[in-house]
């Protein structure tokens, strides 16, 4: 299979892993969880990693992620390793395990994008309309 890649702009690193050497400004390769099979008879039939879902083009994230042997980016813990900034992504909100939870109710990605605005005071603009 061969995975899909896609460019990403640094804007701000938060935390720095070693080896890494992020830098504001740069455009680096982010490989994602979206890759094509060729099939006989099918011919190229796209996959998805299960409970995953793919970036959205123009769309903003805060990104985890670990660098590769071929200098690529991956995402840390797939969808627990972005969030998505600017209210664009609703599959940002979607729960990897449950779909959308009730209302009052929150995720781990809620969770975990509460204590990125506590820790480094991000902003996230409300995601939506979204639903079933």
């Amino acid at each position: 299979m061969e995975w899909s890649t896609g460019p990403f702009i640094v804007e701000r690193v938060l935390f720095q892993k070693s080896g890494n050497n992020l830098i504001t400004g740069q455009i680096k390769q982010v490989v994602e969880p979206v890759g094509v099979v060729l099939t006989p008879g099918s011919g190229a039939v796209r996959s998805i990693l299960e409970d995953c879902f793919e970036l959205k083009q123009g769309s903003r994230y805060v990104l985890f992620v670990n660098r590769g042997t071929d200098g690529t980016y991956g995402i840390d813990n797939f969808n627990l390793g972005r969030f998505n900034t600017d209210g664009t992504d609703c599959e940002d909100e979607i729960d990897a395990t449950n779909g959308f939870l009730p209302e009052g109710i929150k995720t781990n990605k809620q969770r975990l994008r509460e204590e990125l605005t506590a820790q480094y005071g991000i902003t996230f603009a409300k995601i939506g309309p979204c639903g079933p």
